[in-house]
């Protein structure tokens, strides 16, 4: 096969830990690019495909038996590569952006740090899966104080999410790992060419200023963003 080099659309991520807003504020966020001229698409994780979908409820959802921490990350995984290569890389090729609700942060510190499984996440990191992934652009963090994220968790109608059922403890556990990933990705940045922090405790009119304003920020740097073009085979 030809390999070619393109510019491409933009992958940006939105994370946080659960009751952060992240669905919100992601369609928020697609919602003001488009309307400040860009081609946008959304979708999440983990799923975003019918396959990832079914591995997501086979993850997350198991009622007929334990599901080993280590076979769950194989899933997550499996399902990213299914979504980038039938999602995210289609429309970054056509040069559409992409605003995902999660990505890999969100494994890192579910999977890599509440279920003890960082030495196999970091062993996946290997050129073999690598060929499969595609770092975001730009990284958006909603940080919400871990009691704001139980209220607002406890107050929905529905989970489809069992496995990590959000109490405050665990809620103080995973803002702590968010924090930690969070930090790590500053100090070492890589591929990551842009990172927001937003304070996700404020009112739903604040949230939409804060959209608008890194939207903004977004398409004022697109072409510094969209510097480093992707190989596609």
């Amino acid at each position: 096969m030809v390999s070619s080099v393109l510019k491409r659309g933009l992958l940006i991520a939105v994370e946080g830990m659960d009751g952060s807003g992240k669905s919100t504020f992601t369609q928020m966020l697609a919602e003001e690019m488009y309307s400040a001229g860009a081609v946008v698409n959304t979708t999440l994780e983990v799923g975003g495909t019918r396959i990832g979908r079914e591995l997501r409820t086979i993850a997350f959802n198991s009622h007929t038996e334990k599901l080993e921490p280590s076979a769950r990350l194989l899933l997550v995984i499996a399902a990213r590569i299914q979504h980038i290569e039938q999602i995210i890389k289609p429309r970054l090729f056509h040069g559409i952006d992409v605003v995902t609700d999660r990505y890999n942060m969100s494994t890192l510190v579910y999977q890599g740090y509440m279920d003890e499984q960082l030495v196999l996440y970091s062993q996946l990191n290997c050129p073999l899966l690598k060929n499969a992934f595609v770092a975001p652009d730009v990284v958006v963090y909603l940080d919400v104080a871990p009691e704001e994220a139980t209220n607002r968790r406890l107050a929905r109608a529905c989970e489809d999410n069992t496995t990590y059922k959000q109490n405050l403890d665990m809620a103080l556990k995973i803002h702590g790992f968010y924090s930690k990933a969070m930090a790590d990705l500053e100090a070492d940045p890589g591929e990551v060419k842009l990172i927001c922090r937003v304070d996700a405790n404020c009112a739903f009119s604040t949230m939409q200023a804060n959209a608008k304003q890194i939207a903004k920020e977004i398409i004022s740097k697109r072409n510094y963003l969209a510097s480093t073009a992707v190989k596609y085979t």
